[in-house]
């Protein structure tokens, strides 16, 4: 959050302009490209025609070899099953007589025990529920018993298909290691090549290039200039979704503010420059995050940023280190209610001392210090319901518990 370009993105995320800024950074590559290749062509003639006769032999022997996107693994997996086609079969029919076809194939074994228990289902729910997950099973074996089959008659062995596999993997594999890319990479690596051989053949019609450079540019101004717009127009709803957030978590004076300032030059995220200011406290000037912001002014301020954005974000994990300090129950009560809610879209840990952020947690840990010798050490354990219990009870009334305070944890716990 100290980081401009964590605002930008936030502005991005909300305002679900991901695609658009995409765009422009792919405009901004596109356009420095085109310079370069006009600057090129106009430079390196001679170096050229040499890299053309060079493209044209590595082409020739990738259009020889006519691998398709994704064919290479198919290739691999089709001679891995001829390759060990006895074996396959063997352990495949193996496979069918025990789940449908032997003497005593689980599916038989399966109805039995069904009909054992369907008898009595009525009596009791959870042989209801067994007798349900084994009619399931049974279905699922079902219907892998005739995939099997279906799988066991389209196979045949074919010695001249699996030598022409191992000839053309192993033409794959030679020019995979020539290149030193991956075998599968080996199409991408084509159309990389086709491409750049288009634009050495076109280096010499310099009129060509110019036109590509003026159309990349305008490419990259009119999908920047959006960008710039529609951030501008976000940003307000971002600052006050903002803001409101932070009077709920006992910050009532926060004043926040988007500035977006002309860069000197285009860049791939735009045309601006973009900073969100922040003051916690009525008469303070606004400020970047970074110069004014306390630590648990930030750690509230990532809680409520988070709050906006989960929903438009895919981050794992998130971790609020004492996010709560200074703040009241009640307002804690709020920020666990905010974590909570947060706990549906992410993994959220949060260091913590008071006992009403702590109650909202799915699990709780305990770090607890011992001393081994002259050492002084450290451990995390998980608490069960009964210790977690009294260790908000404890969070709540200090080191004397009584019957209330536990009750009272009880009661917070739900």
């Amino acid at each position: 959050l100290l980081k401009k370009d964590s605002h930008r993105q936030l502005l991005d995320n909300v305002g679900h302009l991901q695609p658009l800024a995409q765009q422009v950074s792919q405009d901004y590559q596109s356009w420095l490209q085109a310079k370069q290749q006009l600057s090129n062509s106009q430079a390196n003639y001679a170096a050229q025609q040499a890299r053309l006769e060079l493209l044209h032999n590595y082409l020739e022997e990738l259009e020889k070899l006519a691998l398709k996107a994704g064919e290479y693994e198919q290739l691999e997996q089709e001679y891995d099953c001829l390759a060990n086609y006895e074996s396959l079969m063997h352990d495949s029919q193996q496979a069918l007589s025990l789940l449908d076809e032997g003497e005593q194939p689980i599916s038989r074994q399966l109805q039995h025990a069904l009909r054992s228990l369907e008898a009595h289902q009525t009596r009791s729910d959870n042989l209801a529920n067994i007798c349900t997950s084994l009619n399931s099973a049974l279905i699922e074996i079902k219907d892998s018993s005739r995939e099997l089959n279906s799988f066991l008659a389209q196979q045949e062995l074919d010695p001249q298909r699996l030598a022409w596999l191992e000839q053309k993997i192993a033409e794959a594999q030679r020019l995979a290691r020539k290149h030193k890319v991956m075998a599968h990479e080996l199409p991408a690596l084509q159309q990389t090549l086709l491409l750049e051989q288009q634009r050495y053949q076109q280096a010499q019609d310099l009129t060509g290039l110019e036109q590509a450079l003026a159309h990349a540019k305008q490419q990259y101004v009119e999908h920047a200039q959006q960008l710039s717009q529609a951030r501008q127009a976000i940003a307000p709803q971002i600052t006050s979704q903002i803001s409101q957030h932070l009077r709920d978590l006992s910050m009532p004076n926060t004043q926040l503010n988007y500035v977006f300032s002309a860069l000197d030059k285009p860049s791939k995220d735009g045309l601006d420059d973009i900073e969100l200011l922040f003051s916690a406290n009525l008469g303070q000037q606004l400020q970047p995050l970074a110069k004014i912001a306390s630590g648990g002014e930030l750690s509230r301020f990532a809680l409520a940023v988070q709050v906006i954005q989960a929903q438009h974000s895919a981050v794992p994990v998130l971790v609020f280190d004492e996010v709560d300090v200074g703040i009241s129950g009640a307002t804690a009560e709020v920020v666990g209610n905010l974590l909570r809610q947060l706990g549906e879209h992410a993994q959220i840990l949060c260091i913590t001392h008071q006992p009403q952020v702590a109650a909202k947690g799915h699990r709780h840990w305990q770090v607890q210090k011992y001393t081994q010798g002259s050492h002084t050490l450290s451990q995390v354990v998980e608490l069960n319901y009964q210790q977690r219990v009294e260790e908000i009870a404890r969070m709540s009334g200090g080191v004397t518990i009584t019957q209330e305070t536990l009750k009272h944890a009880e009661s917070m716990l739900g």
